[in-house]
């Protein structure tokens, strides 16, 4: 039994926790956003690839973090080229990027 983060604080099934979690996991695209890791430097620039990170991709829409609005708004910017970029150095299809600034 895994222990409940809820209000009730009592255990849960330990299938119901995996579940839970493997729920979570399958709605990330795991293979492609190895893949778009592994070519990101490349795609957008040793510098942008220091601040803006993929993080999850789900039916072609690949969601980066970055640390402010600032960092936001250049990847807003550049968008479309890395779209066409990243057609080009990977085989993950991704048909939309959308810009999530970080909580610090």
């Amino acid at each position: 039994m895994a222990r409940s983060s809820g209000t009730g604080g009592g255990p849960i099934p330990i299938g119901d926790a995996l579940r839970t979690v493997a729920g979570r996991v399958t709605q990330t695209d795991l293979l492609g956003i190895a893949e778009i890791s592994a070519v990101w430097p490349s795609v957008v620039g040793e510098r942008l690839a220091v601040e803006a990170t993929p993080s999850t991709l789900r039916d072609g829409r690949l969601v980066v973090s970055v640390p402010s609005s600032v960092w936001a708004g250049q990847v807003r910017l550049l968008a479309a080229e890395i779209l066409e970029r990243l057609r080009s150095a990977a085989r993950t299809p991704v048909t939309e990027i959308e810009v999530l600034v970080r909580r610090g």
